[in-house]
């Protein structure tokens, strides 16, 4: 079934960590400008997470977030051969835990598959060092896929402010794309709770470390909310292939949860909602206590819908299992 919430269902579903449902067919056509259905697919069994894999389920994912019948049609209506694209990966938990290849280059390849030239590509987060370590081969100029960090463009020069934020912004994110590709990878975060969607962005400014006091609110959702990010950013795909449940941000393998699934959405509110749920359901998995009960709960999702970074009144979300 298809399962639309209240704004007072989201809240009591956030406070105790029940968001969920699952979607039957959705109408073509019928996805808003800035829809907050976000879908989230996994593997039956988790086999492994190669680049065929991730396609497949980005494929099914895309298509039921536009309620397109053709996955080409689905991507063809979000991106055209003229855009300019950054993909803002997370790489902060080195090759253990960052944003996926498998996955971010399955999304490239159906980019070009739009039209878009490997150029027209960037692969991008804080530093090329990061990057590396990740296992993402840096690469800047000339006429294939463009990996590089904000390291080597800069910062631009002017500070835009939004509520409590003021922030210099990578060059990358404002001169060199018209649309992004938001690509967190989930995890525990040891002074907000987690940090997926919405947090993506500190990467993408020169100031993150003011913004952690109070786990990090209203700031992220002050940041989520500048045009500069929100006029920018057309599609979210979260890798879930593996989640780090608890000691993060960085890798602590006792804590690793195989999950084998992603999250697709435009609505950073929403998608981390979605994402919330999932990271406390892998908590408890592994034995670990809520994140109220750790006195970590991200109140930072709600709050950022108050800022109009996103909408969580009548959010749906999809569950796919593959």
């Amino acid at each position: 079934m298809k399962k639309r919430f209240t704004r007072r269902e989201v809240l009591v579903a956030l406070a105790g960590g029940i968001l969920g449902g699952r979607a039957g067919p959705l109408i073509a056509g019928s996805l808003p400008a800035r829809s907050n259905r976000v879908i989230s697919a996994r593997l039956r069994l988790h086999t492994g997470f190669d680049r065929e894999i991730a396609g497949t389920l980005l494929d099914r994912a895309v298509a039921r977030l536009t309620g397109c019948d053709d996955p080409a049609d689905a991507w063809r209506s979000l991106f055209s051969p003229t855009d300019h694209v950054s993909i803002k990966v997370n790489c902060l938990g080195g090759s253990g835990m960052s944003t996926g290849a498998p996955l971010v280059l399955a999304v490239v390849e159906r980019l070009e598959r739009c039209g878009i030239t490997r150029n027209r590509i960037i692969v991008w987060d804080r530093l090329g060092r990061e990057l590396k370590e990740a296992g993402y081969p840096l690469a800047a100029g000339g006429s294939d896929l463009q990996v590089y960090g904000t390291d080597e463009t800069g910062y631009g020069g002017e500070i835009l402010e939004n509520g409590a934020v003021g922030s210099l912004f990578s060059r990358i994110l404002t001169e060199r794309c018209n649309k992004i590709i938001n690509m967190p990878v989930l995890k525990d975060h040891g002074i907000c709770g987690m940090t997926f969607a919405l947090k993506n962005y500190f990467g993408a400014i020169h100031n993150p470390n003011k913004y952690h006091l109070n786990r990090c609110n209203p700031y992220i959702g002050d940041l989520n909310a500048m045009p500069v990010i929100r006029e920018r950013e057309t599609l979210i795909v979260g890798d879930l292939s593996r989640i780090q449940a608890d000691g993060g941000p960085s890798f602590k393998s006792a804590w690793i949860v195989p999950y084998g699934g992603l999250i697709a959405g435009r609505d950073p509110v929403a998608v981390d909602a979605v994402a919330l749920k999932i990271l406390e359901q892998s908590r408890e998995r592994i034995g670990r206590p809520g994140l109220r009960e750790k006195g970590l709960f991200p109140d930072y999702v709600e709050a950022a819908a108050r800022t109009g970074a996103g909408n969580l009144e009548g959010m749906e979300h999809v569950e796919l299992v593959v």
